[in-house]
């Protein structure tokens, strides 16, 4: 998808592409520190399907508490 915009923008065509994004920015350094904490403290195997419980957890309490959402996965994403 990200090749097929890029040549429609090659021939001149207005193309705003949402398959995929790069921030234009660095990554904060609170970020950076906690991804080297969570190496550091071997949190680098895979998470179960439906994602880590406490995380899960924290989200419910939000998402319920503002939209009545009670059942949720948490997953990194895909192409």
């Amino acid at each position: 998808m990200t090749a097929r915009a890029a040549g429609l923008r090659d021939q001149g065509v207005d193309v705003i592409t949402l398959s995929q994004g790069k921030p234009d920015f660095d990554t904060p350094s609170a970020i950076s520190e906690a991804g080297i904490r969570a190496i550091r403290d071997e949190w680098t195997k895979d998470t179960p399907v439906p994602g880590i419980k406490s995380l899960r957890e924290v989200i419910r309490k939000s998402l319920s508490r503002d939209f009545g959402i009670d059942q949720i996965t948490v997953g990194c994403g895909a192409k």
